[in-house]
């Protein structure tokens, strides 16, 4: 289980830098690099604010013990920086 708490992290890690280089890159900063990054961001704080209401449900049902929320948000918080690299990714190929 370790392992792959260690994988997530470093996979997210990595999706992070790839987030940073592409908007510091002349090809993230033109018209087109733009509109990709406000999709991404679009794409990922509409993930993330969902994500945080089911935990907010889930935690109100006692579904959700209450010590359990840091780790999950932490969780859900790597999960979408590695939708947001895969989201940026796909819209660099397709646009």
């Amino acid at each position: 289980m370790l392992v792959l708490k260690l994988l997530l992290i470093t996979l997210g890690m990595f999706s992070y830098m790839y987030n940073v280089k592409f908007q510091s890159s002349p090809e993230g900063q033109d018209e087109r690099g733009i509109i990709i990054q406000s999709k991404t961001n679009s794409y990922t704080l509409g993930a993330f604010y969902i994500s945080i209401s089911i935990l907010i449900v889930l935690n109100l049902l006692n579904l959700v013990d209450t010590n359990a929320l840091p780790s999950l948000l932490l969780y859900f918080f790597i999960s979408i920086s590695i939708l947001s690299s895969l989201i940026s990714l796909v819209y660099r190929r397709k646009v």
